[in-house]
């Protein structure tokens, strides 16, 4: 080590980075056992028709979550049925953000501006 601040500075730095590096591998690995064992759990209890218990001040219940989507190439035609039947809050439009990067920009502003339709 140096006397000089900003080598020290920099080698603490680089040495954080490597720790931060070591530490998200780490993250990685126990999300993936944590992963597995709540896999392996669920499938117990559904096979044992458990559908919560308490063990050490911690309840673990089974939770069933049903998710849907459309179907390719309907996403139009599902979201204005939404809108004409009053679900229009359940639709959300976003505009991706690399379409707001310097050449998107320079097409979207004159649309905005002169309330050009852009699809």
């Amino acid at each position: 080590m140096t006397d000089n601040p900003m080598f020290a500075l920099a080698d603490r730095l680089k040495a954080l980075r490597e720790r931060k590096t070591a530490l998200e591998a780490e993250t990685e690995e126990v999300n993936k056992l944590i992963d597995e064992a709540d896999y392996r759990l669920s499938g117990l209890m559904a096979e044992t028709e458990t559908q919560n218990f308490t063990r050490a001040g911690t309840m673990f219940f089974l939770k069933t979550t049903t998710r849907a989507s459309a179907v390719a190439g309907c996403k139009e035609k599902l979201f204005a049925a939404l809108k004409a039947q009053g679900h229009g809050s359940l639709v959300t439009e976003t505009v991706h953000a690399q379409s707001l990067s310097a050449g998107g920009i320079r097409f979207f502003l004159p649309c905005l501006r002169y309330g050009i339709s852009y699809r």
